[in-house]
This record gives C-alpha cells, sequence and structure tokens, in this order.
C-alpha cells in the first residue's frame, strides 16, 4: 500500500473528465503519475515500509510471455492504476510490488511524478541518434522527448499549433 505524496495530472484525464474518452468515462479516481511513501507491505520483498516510490503504473499479469520480457504494457491482461482501477487521488494506493520504484532521497516528490511521463518519452525516442527529428505536439510528452532527443545528440525541430506550447520549447532551447 502506498500512501501518495503527490500526483500529476495528465491530459489523457482530462479527456476522461470531459468524457471525451472512448474507454473509460467519469466517475472514476484516476492517478497515474505519483509518488508517495510505502504505508504497507504484503510480503518481505526488498522494499520497506516507509520507502519512497513512484509506480509504474501499468499492471500486467506477470506470467505471460510479455510480461516475462518487462513489456507489461503488451500483455492481454494489462490495466492501468488510475485507469481501469482506482488511482492516487484517492491517497493511497494497493500497488503490485513488481511495479513499485524506488526514488532517491535528493528528488522531490513532486519532481518525483514526472517519472512515469519521462520514461514515456525516454522509451518512445529510444536509441535515435545523430538524426534529424520533428517532433509534432509540444505537452509534456512531446517536449520530454525534445530534450531526450537533443541530450542523444539529435537535432530537433518542434510543431505545435499552440503559440504557448511553442513558447515553452523555445525556453527549453527548442527549435520552433
Amino acid at each position: 500500500m502506498v500512501d501518495v505524496s503527490a500526483v500529476g495530472i495528465c491530459g489523457s484525464e482530462m479527456h476522461v473528465y470531459l468524457g471525451e474518452n472512448p474507454v473509460l468515462s467519469p466517475p472514476r479516481v484516476q492517478g497515474h503519475e505519483f509518488s508517495g511513501v510505502i504505508k504497507a507491505l504484503g510480503n518481505p520483498c526488498g522494499f520497506h515500509i516507509g520507502e519512497r516510490v513512484t509506480v509504474n503504473p501499468v499492471v500486467g499479469c506477470g506470467n505471460c510471455y510479455h510480461c516475462n520480457r518487462n513489456h507489461r504494457y503488451l500483455c492481454d491482461e494489462a490495466y492501468v492504476i488510475g485507469g481501469e482501477v482506482t488511482g492516487a487521488f484517492q491517497g493511497e494506493v494497493k500497488v503490485p510490488i513488481r511495479n513499485l520504484v524506488p526514488i532517491s532521497p535528493n528528488l522531490g516528490m513532486i519532481d518525483a511524478t514526472l517519472i512515469e511521463p519521462s520514461a514515456v518519452a525516454v522509451h518512445t525516442v529510444g536509441n535515435l541518434r545523430d538524426s534529424n527529428v520533428l517532433v509534432i505536439g509540444q505537452g509534456t510528452i512531446g517536449m520530454l522527448c525534445m530534450q531526450v532527443l537533443k541530450q542523444q545528440g539529435n537535432r530537433t525541430i518542434a510543431m505545435d499549433v499552440s503559440s504557448y506550447s511553442l513558447d515553452i520549447s523555445k525556453n527549453l532551447a527548442v527549435t520552433v
């Protein structure tokens, strides 16, 4: 059981809240980008009560071909904490041990909520290096992808219909 400290609000949650998601609809307790402190443990597992964690919100069955290769997001039985099941906006969340991710004591709990979207950006970009890359859409994930791409030595261009988003991208030293 994780006692929630901070929760990020994802654009996908806004789509659910506004009734624009074709699969999930309100009312539901959302929140899949979060950090917290372990409140209770079911079994000895290498974690301890009081440890600071964030969570991989995609919960797979743990037994199938994909789960055994650490590709839980491809599991036919996968569900998302804060999606199909109650999420972190309720204050405490039951999380499978395999989905816990320890966080450094040097990282603030609010900052730790960005680990999940940052992981999405890292996995999206992969090992792309020394390329010319256009990133269409400068929401949180798009901006994080831009940062990862630049760190990997790529030349990047940002594109968005929102001048506000493009202004933020310029402040991050991105070509728009």
